[in-house]
C-alpha cells in the first residue's frame, strides 16, 4: 500500500509540471518550479518506493517491520502537502516558466566585473582547499577516527567548507565561456575545479556535496548553448548524473571498509550496518531518506517539543561566535540526531558528536508542526516566484551565476538540507558575488 500511495503522490506531482509554461515538458521542468517538484519528489515519493522494494532502512528495525505504518503513510502525506501548497501558490502568483532567450543573450556579455568574480571565486576555492586537505593530511592515518569525530573536529573551520561553495557560480561563468566564447582554458581550470571540490568532499564525508557542481555545469549548459531543450538533452544530463552518482557510491563503499577495519563505524550510534538491496539505494537512502526520518519524528514526539522558530534564528546568527553568544540556537541537524539517537550531539562535546540533515519539511515541523508544513509551504512558493521573475531580467553572465545560486538554494538544497547550513553557505556566497558584480571599476 505503501508502494501505490507513494506512486499516486508522484504521477499528481509530476502532472503539476505540465502547467508550467514552456514549449515543452524538458523546457517545464528546467524551472526553478520545475526543479523543485522533481527534486522533492524523489526524496519524499520515489525514495520510500525504493526503500520498501529493496527492503533499506536507516533503521532496519523501524522501516522493515512497520512499512505500511499510519506514520510512514503521514510523512509521505505531509511532503505531498507542502509540494502542493509550494506549487499552487506559484502558478496564482503568475509566474512559473522562464524565456530561454534571456538566459542565452546574457551569457554573451562578459565585462571587468565578470572576470573581477572570477577571480574571487577563484581565490576563495584555493584558500579553502589549501585549509581542509590540511585538516585532512593531520589524520591521514587516523582516518576512521576522522570519519567517526569529523564534526568535532571540523568546529572552526565552517567558513573554509562554505568556500568550496564558490566553485557554483565559478562553473556557471566557465561553462558560459567555454560554450559561447570558445575559451579552451575555461574548460581545462572547470575540470581541475570539479576534481578539486569532489575530492574534498568525499574526504570530508559529503557525498551529496561531492556532486554539487553538476547540476551547474550541466544545467547552464542546456540553457546558455543553441542546442534545443528537449527529452534528448535532458535525458543526457540525467544519464550524466546517475553514472557519476554511481561511481561516488563506490567511493564511498570502499572507504566504508576502511573504516569497518579500523573497527569505528561512522554515527554508530544512529545507523547500523546494511548489507540488503542494491548499493546505490543505500547510499541514496543516506542522503535521501527524509520520509523515514520525518515518520520516525512523527511516532517518537515524546522526545522533543517543537523548536518555535530557534533552527531557523540560528541560521540568520550563525555569523556570531559562540565564545560572544553562549546561548546562541542549534540548528535543525543536532535537534533531529538528538531526536532519532537521545544524546547524539551534545554541545561541547569533545568527540563523537552526529547530526542529521532535515530539509525543509522536517524543520518545518520541528518548529511548528503541521502549522509550519503549511505557512512554510507558501514562503517557499513565494521565494521561488521572485527568483523566477529575476531569471527574466538577467542581463549578463554574472547574472546567471546569481540566478542558479538561488534556484539551486531554494529548489534542491533547502529540500534536502539543514537551514543553518545551507543559509549561511548561500547567504556568504551570494553576499559576496552580489558586491562584487555591482561593485564599480574604473577604467
Amino acid at each position: 500500500m505503501l508502494v501505490l500511495f507513494c506512486l499516486l503522490c508522484l504521477i499528481i506531482a509530476l502532472a503539476f509540471i505540465f502547467f508550467i509554461k514552456g514549449e515543452n515538458f524538458a523546457q517545464k521542468i528546467l524551472t526553478p518550479i520545475g526543479l523543485f517538484i522533481l527534486f522533492h519528489s524523489f526524496i519524499f515519493f520515489v525514495m520510500p518506493m525504493l526503500q520498501e522494494l529493496y527492503g533499506i532502512s536507516r533503521f532496519p528495525s523501524y522501516l522493515v517491520s512497520n512499512t505500511d505504518s499510519y506514520s510512514m503513510f503521514l510523512s509521505v502525506g505531509s511532503a505531498f502537502l507542502y509540494l502542493i501548497i509550494c506549487t499552487i501558490t506559484v502558478f496564482i502568483l503568475g509566474k512559473s516558466g522562464l524565456d530561454y532567450s534571456v538566459l542565452s543573450s546574457a551569457s554573451l556579455v562578459s565585462n571587468d566585473n565578470t572576470k573581477l568574480v572570477k577571480v574571487v571565486c577563484i581565490v576563495f576555492i584555493a584558500v579553502g582547499s589549501f585549509v581542509m586537505f590540511g585538516v585532512v593530511a593531520q589524520y591521514v592515518n587516523q582516518f576512521a577516527y576522522f570519519m567517526y569525530n569529523r564534526i568535532n573536529l571540523l568546529s572552526g573551520y565552517g567558513y573554509f567548507i562554505k568556500m568550496l561553495v564558490f566553485s557554483l557560480p565559478l562553473s556557471v561563468l566557465l561553462v558560459c565561456e567555454f560554450v559561447r566564447q570558445n575559451k579552451k582554458n575555461s574548460l581545462l581550470l572547470l575540470i581541475i575545479t570539479f576534481s578539486l571540490v569532489f575530492i574534498i568532499s568525499l574526504l570530508l564525508g559529503s557525498r551529496a556535496q561531492a556532486l554539487f557542481m553538476l547540476p551547474y555545469v550541466l544545467i547552464t549548459y542546456i540553457f546558455i548553448s543553441k542546442t534545443k531543450i528537449n527529452y534528448r538533452s535532458l535525458g543526457k544530463s540525467l544519464l550524466a548524473l546517475i553514472l557519476i552518482f554511481g561511481f561516488a557510491s563506490s567511493l564511498a563503499k570502499v572507504r566504508d571498509i576502511i573504516k569497518q577495519d579500523d573497527a569505528v563505524l561512522s554515527k554508530s550510534a544512529i545507523a547500523e550496518e546494511i548489507e540488503l538491496g542494491e548499493v546505490v539505494t543505500k547510499e541514496l537512502q543516506a542522503s535521501f531518506g527524509h520520509a523515514e526520518l520525518l515518520a520516525f519524528v512523527l511516532d517518537n514526539s515524546d522526545r522533543y517539543e517543537f523548536a518555535l522558530g530557534r533552527t531557523y534564528v540560528a541560521g540568520f546568527v550563525s555569523f556570531v561566535p559562540r565564545v560572544i553568544w553562549p546561548g546562541k540556537p542549534l540548528g535543525g541537524g543536532p535537534m533531529l540526531a538528538n531526536i532519532v539517537a537521545p544524546g547524539s550531539y551534545k554541545l561541547g562535546s569533545k568527540e563523537g558528536n552526529s547530526s542529521l540533515t532535515t530539509g525543509v519539511v522536517i524543520e518545518s515541523y520541528l518548529n511548528f508542526g503541521f502549522v509550519g508544513v503549511f505557512v512554510f509551504a507558501i514562503i517557499h512558493g513565494f521565494l521561488i516566484y521572485k527568483v523566477t521573475c529575476f531569471g527574466h531580467r538577467l542581463t549578463k553572465t554574472t547574472d546567471i551565476a546569481l540566478f542558479l545560486l538561488t534556484t539551486n538554494f531554494l529548489s534542491m538544497t533547502i529540500v534536502n538540507a539543514e537551514f543553518l547550513g545551507a543559509f549561511s553557505a548561500f547567504m556568504f556566497v551570494a553576499v559576496i558575488i552580489y558586491f562584487f558584480n555591482n561593485v564599480r571599476i574604473r577604467g
